[in-house]
């Protein structure tokens, strides 16, 4: 490989790990925190590193990372509990029975929790200490000392060695021998398996589905119920309607009207009975179809008890045991875009009175909550070049990048086993490149010309006169030629080269 190649390739992976763990310090994607509370407990302990990466977006649910400006500027670590609609989250510590006093924003925000490492915090404090890092920078001037001395020492008996054995010992890599196209394929596909190999460290450190807050409707979604009913005025009713909580006599009223007022999103709802006797036995009614409403929604469905009588009694019979008193519970299902909300207004009912169920809220409130651990999960996503990209998706694309990569590695390393020997003259140039000079005309010979036997025989002449080595092709043969002043010493080779010879690099020595 080239030194413009290696630092290309030097370049390409440092731009790789400053987009995986740059430090948001120095302009980079990642915060490195070192816990020193237990408001995260018990997942998160005193001394533990807590890596996260900025991300596009956040949700109820995730431990993420802020500075507080009430706490005096301090970095806090804690999960978000809620997002307002001015886009501020409000965070809360696991362990915390209070809510913290900072609301920051999006922009404010430095990153989601990206890997949690127990004890790392400990070494992280260790190694960003001021002696500890002095030491390691002298360690570290004094190991590439001695590996530019080792290297000298390498090269200096490479040099001599070539010099005691006309060249002998001058050593290529394999690849170095390679033709060009396949050494051009090889490259590619080593940079396209690190990059798989990048891609795979971040991709599966992350988790392919995070927990998701869930909200059966939206902030502050209420269902008010009544009921009412028309009655006949007698001993039993003063007046000419019945409304609850008033009880209800079966000998004056058959049918009764139950209302619902609701507040909250947009929704669609539908509502239903559900019948529950002292024996077990339980039946659901449908008592209205979905509608989609905008609210605020006042609703009203009938329930004419003589039929539920009828249900329980045919129920009594199959089971062969009398319903006695009846739990009728009438449920408005709330369909919003955030969930499901099933509010319910129990009723008692007996052979002879309906009334209000003895836990029944008149008022029932349902506002966001995140969803118990592991009862709701998305796809987790990795935030790249500002991109937020599913995991499983770069999983599967870095198991893609390296299996190319390697399969292009092993044609290369095949094709490269299969290719032709290398020529004679191929092999020369590749061992005295620093020595050869190709001209386009041969050389004009004025004096006495000698044919020596080898090759390294004539770089023994160059080096002892200190020339150097012509080179030209003339119909299939190879020539190289040492001019002195009156003597033209000439090696000839006749096998022709097995691709074209400019694909052929010289070796400085």
């Amino acid at each position: 490989m080239t030194r413009t190649a290696k630092a290309a390739a030097i370049g390409v992976a440092a731009l790789a790990l400053w987009l995986l763990a740059g430090p948001s310090a120095l302009g980079g994607p990642v915060t490195y925190v070192s816990t020193y509370g237990t408001s995260m407990s018990p997942r998160v302990q005193p001394g533990d590193l807590v890596i996260a990466r900025a991300t596009r977006e956040y949700r109820v649910g995730d431990a993420a990372v802020y500075r507080s400006e009430k706490l005096g500027g301090i970095v806090v670590f804690h999960r978000i509990v809620d997002v307002s609609p001015d886009a501020r989250y409000t965070f809360k510590g696991d362990a915390n029975g209070w809510l913290d006093p900072d609301q920051p924003t999006i922009d404010q925000i430095n990153g989601r929790e990206w890997l949690h490492i127990p004890g790392g915090g400990v070494w992280l404090q260790r190694i960003a200490n001021p002696v500890n890092l002095a030491v390691a920078a002298f360690l570290l001037v004094i190991a590439a000392g001695a590996t530019e001395a080792h290297k000298g020492r390498r090269r200096h008996r490479r040099r001599r060695m070539a010099d005691d054995s006309g060249g002998k010992a001058i050593i290529r890599p394999w690849w170095a021998t390679l033709a060009p196209s396949t050494r051009q394929l090889l490259i590619a596909s080593a940079v396209t398996a690190v990059v798989g190999l990048l891609l795979a460290a971040l991709a599966f450190t992350r988790p392919a589905t995070v927990a998701a807050s869930v909200a059966a409707t939206g902030p502050d979604a209420t269902m008010e119920f009544s009921y009412s009913a028309e009655a006949v005025p007698s001993e039993a009713y003063q007046d000419d309607v019945v409304r609850s909580p008033m009880p209800i006599f079966r000998s004056q009223i058959s049918t009764v009207t139950v209302n619902y007022a609701y507040e909250g999103p947009s929704a669609t709802i539908s509502t239903l009975a559900r019948l529950q006797a002292d024996s077990g036995w339980t039946w659901e009614v449908a008592l209205s179809e979905p509608e989609t409403v905008e609210p605020p929604y006042t609703g009203a469905v009938t329930l004419d008890l003589d039929e539920i009588d009828r249900l329980a009694t045919r129920g009594a019979e199959a089971t062969g045991i009398p319903w006695g008193a009846l739990t009728v519970t009438v449920v408005p299902v709330v369909q919003t875009d955030l969930g499901m909300w099933e509010p319910e207004y129990p009723l008692t009912l007996t052979a002879q009175t309906m009334k209000v169920g003895d836990d029944a809220q008149v008022i029932v409130t349902q506002a966001s909550q995140p969803a118990p651990d592991g009862s709701a999960t998305v796809a987790g996503e990795v935030s790249v070049l500002g991109f937020g990209l599913p995991v499983w998706l770069l999983r599967l694309a870095s198991i893609a990048l390296v299996l190319l990569g390697l399969a292009g590695v092993v044609y290369c390393l095949i094709a490269g086993k299969r290719q032709a020997p290398a020529s004679e003259a191929q092999m020369i140039r590749l061992r005295y490149g620093s020595m050869i000079v190709p001209v386009s005309e041969p050389p004009r010979f004025t004096g006495k010309v000698v044919d020596v036997p080898d090759i390294d025989s004539l770089a023994r002449l160059a080096r002892r006169y200190v020339l150097l080595i012509l080179m030209t092709r003339v119909n299939g043969l190879d020539i190289f030629v040492v001019q002195d002043e009156d003597v033209a010493y000439r090696y000839v080779s006749v096998t022709p080269p097995p691709y074209p010879a400019e694909g052929v690099q010289a070796v400085p020595q």
